[in-house]
């Protein structure tokens, strides 16, 4: 996130001016189309993870898009939900795309929360993920953004 104290002091001066926390955050994150609730809903169903759970997937297929009457757009934050397991360090989403190649997003979770709530950022995923899914197609080796194009028969 790129939150800085320039951002939270304008956030501050929007609140006494009268701006609702509340009502932004629900307009913002809790006002999804229903068909990409339910593509997500999908997505979910896919999860799976390592033995470790230290990485984290799932998918949609072309089939699941015409099911719900879903856009490209209803795939935005999939990646997150996906990245949310406990104990996951990397997560992917992989969004068959309508020529039947493979869009794949890859998110490397932020922070690790221990008992009393201290919370540390994560060390790296293993070089394999960063190797693998980021840095062929020009990411971040396993950071929010990376993409990879393949095809949905050959991720097996």
């Amino acid at each position: 996130m790129n939150v800085t104290p320039r951002t939270m002091e304008i956030a501050a001066e929007m609140i006494r001016l009268g701006a609702s926390p509340n009502t932004i955050a629900e307009n913002v994150f809790e006002n999804k189309p229903f068909a990409a609730q339910k593509l997500l809903g999908r997505a979910l169903d896919s999860l799976q993870c390592s033995p470790d759970c230290r990485i984290v997937w799932a998918h949609v297929t072309q089939a699941n898009f015409q099911e719900f009457g879903a856009t490209d757009e209803a795939t935005e934050g999939v990646v997150n939900a996906v990245r949310s397991v406990q104990g996951a360090e990397v997560a992917l989403f992989f969004r068959e795309m309508p020529s039947g190649r493979l869009r794949i997003r890859c998110a490397r979770a932020k922070l690790r929360c221990f008992p009393g709530g201290a919370a540390v950022r994560r060390r790296r995923p293993p070089a394999g993920v960063r190797l693998h899914a980021g840095r062929p197609a020009g990411g971040g080796g396993g950071t929010a953004g990376g993409r990879r194009a393949a095809r949905m028969a050959d991720a097996g």
